[in-house]
């Protein structure tokens, strides 16, 4: 990122969280596995060939769910901390493994007919430029996915945690990550230079028994908290203690809020919006005409 760009996350952080916690991925992997079978079943709806796909982000797993689709001949992976993730095994040529970090990405201009961010672009400080170089390694047409953690996220704890600080401390300190909001992530899109853009979410709600373990799915997952301006030193255990209490007595549940982000490289033969004014239909009657029947 340019020294414009606000330096919210600690990418340095982030890929020694990466590499700690690579190991125990995989006892805490349950949403990103839901995740990328979301994705996989999203991609098999475009009917058409990728003759050579990206995935960024948690590679190993990603490509797992894609490799049923038989629409793509190369696929690539790629991790901040490398291949982290293991081997798998698939007719396709998914061995090919990057060191690639979303906030710089070396690719070839028009490089890629499809590229898949995997719940990564969430701890970017420049989402727009991240989107941009990812948008130029795309070939005319070419597909854009990707999925992220969105703004309802983690509200359960963040509200425990604000909570506990003030009663006890009297001030607080960031614990979680800001998520965007779904409308501004669209929008981003839009910004980025993609075309068609269209972005969706969906709610997954995590039950759990004991409230620690929330926080060693998020440390497993490698999603500790990498903010800049976090709290160095030890959490106070009171603190710890009082915000896992507030945490059960408001059921011990965790929202997870998943957007899905879909776009395409701009082609010319691409259907264009039509011009300001030039619609023959109301949007009043519109509504109307598309009412659901009660």
């Amino acid at each position: 990122p340019s020294d414009s760009v606000p330096q919210i996350f600690d990418r340095a952080r982030l890929l020694v969280n990466r590499r700690r916690h690579a190991r125990a991925f995989y006892e805490h992997d349950f949403l990103h596995r839901q995740i990328a079978q979301e994705l996989a079943q999203r991609l098999a709806l475009f009917k058409q060939d990728f003759k050579t796909a990206l995935c960024i982000g948690k590679s190993a797993l990603l490509r797992e769910a894609l490799l049923k689709p038989t629409q793509i001949t190369t696929l690539y992976g790629s991790d901040i901390g490398g291949d982290i993730d293991g081997d798998i095994d698939g007719d396709i040529d998914a061995n090919a493994t990057l060191i690639l970090d979303e906030e710089h990405l070396p690719l070839a201009a028009a490089s890629c007919d499809l590229i898949v961010s995997f719940m990564g672009l969430h701890n970017t400080n420049d989402m727009v430029g991240a989107m941009r170089q990812m948008r130029n390694a795309l070939a005319p047409d070419g597909v854009f996915l990707a999925a992220l953690p969105a703004g309802r996220t983690l509200q359960e704890l963040r509200t425990a945690f604000l909570t506990a600080e003030s009663d006890l401390l009297g001030g607080v300190h960031p614990h979680i990550h800001p998520f965007a909001d779904l409308r501004d992530l669209g929008d981003l899109l839009q910004r980025a230079g993609f075309a068609l853009p269209i972005a969706d979410s969906e709610i997954i709600t995590i039950d759990y028994t004991k409230p620690e373990q929330l926080l060693y799915d998020l440390r497993g997952m490698g999603e500790s908290n990498i903010l800049y301006n976090r709290q160095k030193r030890f959490l106070r255990r009171d603190v710890l203690a009082r915000t896992l209490q507030l945490f059960q007595e408001g059921g011990c549940k965790a929202t997870f809020e998943i957007c899905y982000l879909v776009a395409r490289a701009p082609h010319e033969n691409q259907p264009k919006p039509l011009q300001r004014g030039s619609a023959t239909t109301s949007f009043a009657q519109a509504l109307k005409n598309n009412k659901r029947q009660s």
